[in-house]
């Protein structure tokens, strides 16, 4: 049974790093953070911060920021997977 719940744990584990996540939030800036401000992150972003996804409470630095300057102030579902503790951005829709 112990080797069955691993082998299902590692399989888990493998499909979340190949297919991704999904994350519903805010794109903002590294600037600023968690202190939101629609027209500031465009701004922000605009001169060159690096975006950044705010979900919830949790602040998420993205492996490219490029993939989610577009929708800098806007609310977003992203799909992502995690690479060197940075989330790597497959796919964003905005909401």
């Amino acid at each position: 049974m112990k080797s069955f719940v691993r082998v299902l744990t590692m399989v888990s584990a493998l499909g979340m790093m190949t297919f991704g996540v999904v994350y519903r939030g805010k794109v903002s800036d590294a600037k600023c953070g968690h202190h939101f401000n629609a027209a500031c992150a465009r701004k922000c972003v605009k001169a060159g911060a690096a975006a950044v996804l705010l979900s919830g409470k949790h602040l998420y630095h993205v492996a490219n920021p490029k993939a989610l300057a577009p929708y800098a102030g806007d609310s977003v579902k992203v799909v992502g997977v995690w690479r060197h503790h940075k989330l790597f951005v497959k796919k964003v829709t905005k909401l």
